[in-house]
């Protein structure tokens, strides 16, 4: 048999395939396996894990060796160093899901890209003592590029799979015997598996369209205007980790002349209780974050204080519009026992109907400017 078409190396950085590994969403277990099958090779998780902090973790780690050269034994010695509680065998299957998740999925691309010259594709299976009986009935099997087989027989074709896809031209084709027409007994990839990567894309999409349409008002004006929102239905402490990540906090600053203290206390109602899903602002938390380093106007305003009648209250709110249509107020107390500006709230106004509230933002535009955007 002729020698088989020279093929990518797994140890050699594949760019495709790291952009592939970059667009993964990190997922909570339980949220990752409630998904269609077709949409998961574009979410990433990891069972046992009880945080997106720690999968996030791992689907970094996974990039990082990718760009540099795929090394099993590396990434094995970094997450037993990141202390996550991961077995070996829990490590490998990690790495090796991932990884040819990924070049796989770079693979289609230059498959497609290059589809007039090499219109057909070869599977190729191991065929060791490891190599599972359906996987080792589609070695060999040859298809076009477009042919509807590949849809749902597209390596990884199940956990830790070693199977491949192969370009032809038409002669390289000819000598393994031209397209397979009878497709062998038992060929199949195993269930949640072997869908192709610009199938998954346009379930994807079809999914959120699904979802933005049967979403409340606000999200679909959020959508349309092309925001990225936080999924809802998190826990709450998920979405004050995402705010402090995003705007470095805790952390005391000088802004536009004054210190300011950044911490949780913008999402504290007047008792101390967590407040950062009320009216829905959970999902913009990190438009919050960006409001107070980038405003487009910073406002500073004497108001009475409302359970205490004469005593007056210096505050700042930072005012920002993003795409035009939604609005963001984070708005500080002067605090005289920290001789700082500390966090009162923080939110994206919405009228009766859930839309974005632009007359509540406008008369929130009072007193001194500090501040303005040129």
């Amino acid at each position: 048999m002729p020698d088989k078409p020279l093929s990518l190396s797994f140890n050699l950085p594949f760019a495709e395939a790291i952009e592939q590994a970059k667009a993964r969403k990190v997922m909570l277990p339980q949220a990752y396996y409630d998904l269609p099958a077709e949409k998961r090779a574009q979410a990433f998780t990891v069972g046992r894990m009880a945080t997106l902090d720690q999968i996030q973790a791992v689907l970094n780690a996974l990039t990082q060796h990718m760009e540099q050269g795929v090394s099993l034994q590396a990434f094995k010695k970094q997450a037993e160093s990141m202390n996550l509680g991961l077995s070996p065998g829990k490590i490998n299957l990690v790495f090796r899901n991932a990884v040819q998740t990924a070049y796989n999925a770079g693979s289609w691309r230059n498959f497609e890209a290059h589809q007039s010259s090499r219109p057909l594709l070869m599977y190729d299976a191991v065929n060791d003592r490891r190599t599972r009986p359906a996987h080792r009935a589609m070695d060999g099997i040859i298809r076009p590029v477009g042919d509807a087989f590949w849809a749902s027989h597209s390596p990884p074709c199940g956990h830790c799979c070693r199977c491949k896809l192969i370009s032809l031209t038409e002669d390289e084709a000819g000598r393994r015997g031209g397209v397979t027409q009878q497709i062998p007994a038992g060929a199949q990839a195993d269930q949640g598996w072997g869908y192709k990567p610009t199938q998954q894309t346009e379930a994807l999409k079809r999914i959120e369209a699904q979802k933005v349409a049967k979403a409340e008002p606000v999200i679909q004006a959020a959508y349309n205007a092309g925001m990225k929102i936080l999924p809802s239905g998190l826990p709450e402490q998920h979405y004050l980790d995402a705010f402090m990540r995003s705007a470095n906090a805790p952390v005391r600053i000088e802004l536009f002349g004054a210190s300011m203290i950044i911490d949780e206390r913008l999402f504290h109602d007047a008792r101390g209780n967590l407040k950062i899903t009320k009216r829905g602002r959970e999902q913009f938390v990190l438009y919050l974050a960006n409001a107070i380093y980038s405003p487009d106007n910073v406002y500073e305003v004497v108001e009475n204080y409302r359970s205490i009648p004469g005593k007056t209250l210096l505050k700042r709110r930072f005012l920002k519009v993003f795409n035009a249509k939604f609005y963001a107020v984070v708005s500080f107390t002067w605090n005289e026992a920290e001789s700082a500006f500390v966090g009162a709230t923080a939110f994206i106004p919405f009228d009766g109907k859930g839309l974005p509230d632009e007359a509540y933002f406008e008369k929130q535009k009072t007193g001194i400017i500090v501040y303005s955007k040129k």
